[in-house]
């Protein structure tokens, strides 16, 4: 048996970016998260404790990312699976994939860049 908890568009106001200009001005990004589940099984007892709390994690990313400090979207991603797999205290998650959506990433660019980064548990520092 295999579970996905999908969270998409987690928006948040951050000051990523390469450049000096970005970060002063700040952009707003969105973040998505498959969280695939190890033992699903597991969660079947209708209790919030044996499956992950999705609003917990929702607003703990948002914090995150409003607090994140980074010039490159890659970077980015990286901080926040480690992040994820430090909000899983039970170990139900055995990999995660990362969505990091940036709107008109830059002057020459009007449209969006997104990056995705899977990382499996034991890939994660």
């Amino acid at each position: 048996m295999k579970a996905i908890l999908k969270l998409h568009t987690i928006r948040a106001f951050t000051h990523i970016g390469y450049y000096d200009p970005e970060r002063a001005t700040g952009q707003w990004i969105e973040l998505s998260v498959d969280l695939h589940i190890k033992a699903p099984e597991k969660c079947s007892t209708d209790d919030i404790e044996t499956t992950l709390d999705y609003g917990y994690i929702t607003g703990k990313l948002k914090s995150f990312l409003e607090k994140s400090e980074a010039k490159l979207i890659e970077r980015l991603a990286i901080d926040v699976s480690s992040e994820l797999f430090s909000l899983d205290k039970h170990g139900k998650v055995d990999k995660v994939l990362i969505k990091i959506k940036k709107t008109s990433p830059s002057d020459q660019y009007d449209g969006h860049a997104v990056y995705e980064l899977e990382v499996e548990r034991y890939d994660a520092k």
